[in-house]
């Protein structure tokens, strides 16, 4: 009788075939974790937002705050200099030994060679951060102390827009604050 094995060919050539697959598909992780590295930032961002327009409207605590918002820095060399690239903050007017007190609560990095590539409408004074507060018991926001009913400042946009962008694959996400009601959406999020 007969035993069933394999031979040292089939073996091989089932080998050579699972390598050939493998390294056709490989260059495609690469990608994919680059995308959602992308995504997953821009997720952040429109996360930390929505929680400061959900603190502003329904504050707890003790400590009187104005405002909630989230701090950008447009600036990575900036960001890396001991400041995160986003920070989620209270801002607390006559509460400290200042007229003005700001209060972290969170803040968050950006992975490797992602960066804040703009903000629309841009803002005049091209400082490298931007703040997007929210006033207390409101759903208006600011824009680097510019209201959301500031129309010069505005130049007819509906919304605040963010442009996130990958270095390494020149990949963008669009992150939209509407200045009418606070709503903080996605766009080209491609899978």
């Amino acid at each position: 009788m007969r035993q069933m094995a394999f031979t040292l060919i089939e073996l091989v050539v089932t080998l050579a075939i699972a390598v050939m697959i493998f390294i056709v598909i490989l260059p495609q992780f690469g990608q994919f974790r680059e995308k959602y590295t992308l995504n997953h930032t821009a997720e952040m961002i429109r996360k930390m937002v929505l929680e400061a327009r959900i603190k502003a409207m329904a504050p707890t605590g003790t400590v009187a705050k104005n405002t909630y918002g989230v701090r950008f820095y447009k600036n990575i060399s900036k960001a890396t200099q001991g400041n995160y690239p986003l920070q989620l903050r209270a801002l607390c007017t006559g509460c400290g030994a200042t007229d003005t007190t700001v209060i972290p609560m969170r803040q968050e990095e950006f992975a490797q060679g992602i960066v804040i590539s703009s903000f629309t409408p841009s803002d005049p004074s091209d400082r490298n951060d931007t703040w997007v507060n929210f006033k207390i018991g409101t759903g208006e926001f600011s824009c680097q102390d510019r209201s959301s009913q500031d129309e010069d400042f505005w130049k007819g946009a509906s919304a605040l827009t963010i442009t996130l962008k990958d270095t390494r694959t020149n990949e963008q996400r669009i992150i939209k604050i509407n200045r009418f009601t606070g709503e903080a959406w996605i766009e080209g999020s491609g899978s």
